[in-house]
């Protein structure tokens, strides 16, 4: 009971540094003490869990009780990042999937193909009469919590292939490219790194609520992480920001969020122009979340914001409806689908680009009423 005690405690101070208006009663030296216990004092694991709201959670009085301690204690929960299905890139990358390998995560099995795709093992050059996707995202298209074969992705791809009979493709391909806390910002250096190589035919890119807030956070660490910014859309939102290597983390997260919206689609615009000089067809999935109701004032901004930047758009707002979500999620203590959650996105997806006339042409797929 002392050490939960002490952990609370802490996390209510944390809590209360956080508070722009407790904050602002600091002076500048103040500020600057503050920000380098923090840097010192919180590892990789600390600050991806705040950027997931689990401090703030922690903190909330109405939730005191021994499931939620439980919930936040639980040893399975390791990041991605720091363990071994990973290596460091030593650049603004961070890190990627180590390939060819295979370990236990979050309990299932996680198995990556000689090019660090948890994937099966394709070919880099596209076979003849195939038709290619490659997906982008984080944990829920990489699969969290749930078996290889039972990721949304893979079910769309079986069902492809199992329904290709008449089609002029021979066989479809889904190449999952996505990692666990990967942010709309990491995609682009996925696109150049890997994705390219592989030539496909549309790029699918997950997108969640989330994605606003994350992507400022994401950058501060990447802009204290690394020796440079590869990207001029993000030099320029720095600037514009007034955060450089030199900016404190707190006061370059204050800075940087009323920059969200502009960060966020400059990363979609940036990807969408780079598919279309190749002429890959870009298409933004929404994917909701299972301990959420989608539709928000986030969901209405992103969407705006998507077809702004020009993405072919795919809303799977729906795939849940019915369904008691609690009983989709992977486990109490975490809101990523499971298997029949991914069942359920699979076939919301592969019903959403029937519907779309454009994708079902590129698809080859017959009319929606022969689907």
């Amino acid at each position: 009971m002392f050490q939960k005690s002490i952990v609370i405690a802490g996390a209510l101070l944390f809590y209360l540094i956080g508070s722009p208006k407790v904050f602002s009663l600091f002076g500048p030296k103040a500020v600057q003490v503050i920000d380098s216990l923090r840097k010192e004092n919180l590892s990789r694991r600390d600050e991806e869990l705040i950027e997931r709201g689990y401090y703030e959670n922690l903190v909330s009085v109405d939730r005191f009780n021994p499931q939620l301690w439980e919930r936040y204690q639980r040893p399975d929960k390791v990041p991605l990042s720091q363990s071994k299905a990973v290596r460091r890139t030593g650049d603004f990358f961070r890190y990627e999937l180590v390939p060819s390998m295979e370990m236990r995560f979050h309990g299932a099995t996680l198995r990556t193909n000689r090019w660090g795709m948890r994937d099966k093992d394709y070919e880099m050059t596209r076979p003849p009469h195939t038709l290619r996707i490659a997906l982008l995202g984080g944990s829920v298209e990489m699969g969290d919590g749930v078996e290889n074969q039972d990721i949304f992705e893979s079910l769309l791809e079986e069902r492809l292939n199992r329904e290709a009979k008449g089609t002029p493709y021979g066989a479809y391909e889904i190449l999952n490219f996505a990692v666990w806390g990967y942010r709309p910002m990491d995609q682009v250096a996925v696109l150049e790194r890997k994705v390219w190589s592989f030539k496909p035919d549309a790029i699918f890119f997950g997108a969640h609520t989330r994605d606003l807030k994350r992507g400022t956070v994401g950058l501060v660490a990447k802009v204290l992480g690394a020796d440079d910014t590869p990207y001029a859309y993000l030099k320029d939102t720095l600037s514009k920001a007034g955060v450089d290597r030199e900016t404190p983390k707190f006061v370059a997260s204050r800075r940087l969020l009323p920059f969200a919206g502009e960060l966020l689609f400059r990363s979609y615009r940036y990807i969408v122009e780079e598919c279309r000089k190749r002429g890959v067809t870009p298409v933004w999935v929404f994917l909701p979340r299972v301990d959420e109701e989608p539709r928000n004032e986030d969901f209405d901004e992103l969407i705006q914001l998507a077809t702004k930047a020009g993405f072919t758009i795919l809303d799977l707002t729906a795939a849940y409806d019915g369904y008691d979500r609690e009983l989709l999620k992977v486990a109490p203590w975490d809101d990523h689908p499971n298997a029949q959650g991914h069942r359920l996105l699979a076939e919301r997806l592969y019903k959403a680009i029937q519907e779309n006339e454009a994708l079902r042409v590129l698809l080859g797929l017959g009319s929606p009423a022969l689907g």
